[in-house]
Formats: structure tokens, C-alpha cells, sequence
């Protein structure tokens, strides 16, 4: 990190996990050291979620996938098309994190450790608080049989991992928000 004159080099939250404002902070004047410079900024308070409008943050979209690099990459894909991503990685997690984070809509595997993602759906639509939040199925199961059931617990549309590519994941996503977004006005 270098000769700074003394000044240290701190980071500190503005707008968000993400986007990060940096400063030097200079130490006060203290004998033999030439500048007395302080720099110092006020950082604005961030509203409790409960103040901001839907229109004044981003999107959260939930990730519920088992597999690593699928869960990677669909979330590095909605981070880059200006989502807020969520990674979560089992069925237990997926009940006990959405209901204190309450995204905007939900990616979900149905293949999951501990609770697969019917059971995930089931608990979801137990609580007042998720059972509104839209749930788009992304899975290896094809079987007609599981798309009925997930359709019939409450899934937006349900789409089979061989058969699906990101433009089509968008459109889902866009879809499922734009009907979140017609129920809110």
C-alpha cells in the first residue's frame, strides 16, 4: 500500500455492497508532520427497505440451484443485466432466507439436498410473506407429470435446463415481474 504521508487508506459503504466509495483519511496535525489536512465526508443514510419504493432499488432475484456453476453463472448473468442476485444453495436454506429477504421472484431447481424444490414451493406458500413472490422453475426434469405439479403449487412458468438459453430465462423473468409490477400499481 505505500507512503501515504501518514494517511491510511479505508473503505466505506455509500449506495450498496457493490459500489464502494474510497478515501484517504489524513491524520490530524501532529508534531513533525508538515500537513494538518483532514478530509473527511459525510456518507448518506440509506433508507430501511421498507421506505424505498419498488422503482428506487434494484430487482432481487432469488437463485435456488444446487449445482455450483449453474448457480454461478445465473447469477452473474442477472447481476450483469442489473438484478440483485441471491445465491442459495438448499432447499432448508432457500425456506429460511427468502422470507427475511424477500426477493422479487425466484429461480428454482427442483433437484435440491434436504428439501427438493416441491417441498420448497409448498412451505413458500405457508407464509403470508412469499406466497405472493413469483417462482420461475428451472430444472432437469422434463417429465410432464412435474411440470403439472410445479405449475399447480403455484410456479410461473417452468423451463427445462437442455431446452433454455438466457434470452429466454429474460423474457421469463421480464414476464413474471411485469405481472409483479401491474398487482403493485
Amino acid at each position: 500500500e505505500g507512503d501515504c504521508g501518514g494517511a491510511r487508506r479505508t473503505s466505506r459503504p455509500i449506495f450498496g455492497r457493490r459500489q464502494r466509495q474510497h478515501f484517504l483519511l489524513y491524520p490530524a496535525f501532529r508534531p513533525g508532520v508538515s500537513s494538518g489536512l483532514r478530509i473527511t465526508a459525510k456518507i448518506p443514510e440509506i433508507p430501511p427497505k421498507s421506505v424505498m419504493s419498488r422503482k428506487n432499488r434494484k430487482r432481487k432475484i432469488a437463485v435456488v440451484e444446487d449445482e455450483e456453476a449453474i448457480q454461478r453463472v445465473l447469477a452473474e448473468w442477472l447481476m450483469l443485466e442489473g438484478y440483485e442476485a441471491i445465491r442459495i444453495t438448499t432447499g432448508r436454506e432457500a425456506v429460511e432466507v427468502i422470507p427475511r429477504e424477500l426477493p422479487d421472484l425466484i429461480l428454482l431447481d427442483l433437484i435440491l439436498p434436504e428439501l427438493n424444490g416441491f417441498e420448497v414451493m409448498i412451505e413458500l406458500g405457508k407464509n403470508p410473506k412469499t406466497r405472493s413472490i413469483p417462482i420461475v422453475v428451472i430444472t432437469n426434469l422434463g417429465d410432464e407429470e412435474d411440470r403439472r405439479r410445479a405449475m399447480a403449487l403455484g410456479a410461473k412458468n417452468y423451463l427445462v435446463k437442455a431446452e433454455y438459453d438466457f434470452s429466454a430465462i429474460k423474457n421469463v423473468i421480464n414476464s413474471a415481474l411485469k405481472g409483479l409490477n401491474s398487482q403493485s400499481t
